[in-house]
């Protein structure tokens, strides 16, 4: 099951990073609170307690319309930690199914 939670945040996370980005990018950031929600989902069943509490900040931001000349920086450190999440989690993955 941890397999399959893994595999789950590796496919679909860093999508719904990409598509925040884009959403600043192009200052669309009422549609960030949906990806941060599918988003933080998958953090949370991997217990990573940073990256949650940070998806859960732009959510609320996002939604309701706070501090939103934050958001662009907190996506971006989403972007950062997910990349790292991502090759930590990736090594893990094959560590345990080459074993």
């Amino acid at each position: 099951m941890i397999d399959q939670i893994i595999s789950l945040f590796i496919q679909q996370v860093p999508s719904f990073v990409a598509e925040m980005t884009r959403a600043v990018d192009e200052n669309r950031l009422g549609d960030l609170h949906p990806l941060a929600h599918k988003a933080k989902s998958s953090v949370a069943m991997l217990g990573m307690k940073e990256v949650e509490y940070l998806f859960l900040q732009v959510e609320f931001c996002s939604k309701n319309n706070k501090t939103p000349e934050r958001l662009g920086g907190m996506v971006e450190q989403l972007s950062e930690m997910i990349v790292v999440a991502g090759s930590q989690l990736k090594s893990e993955l094959s560590s345990r199914s080459a074993a």
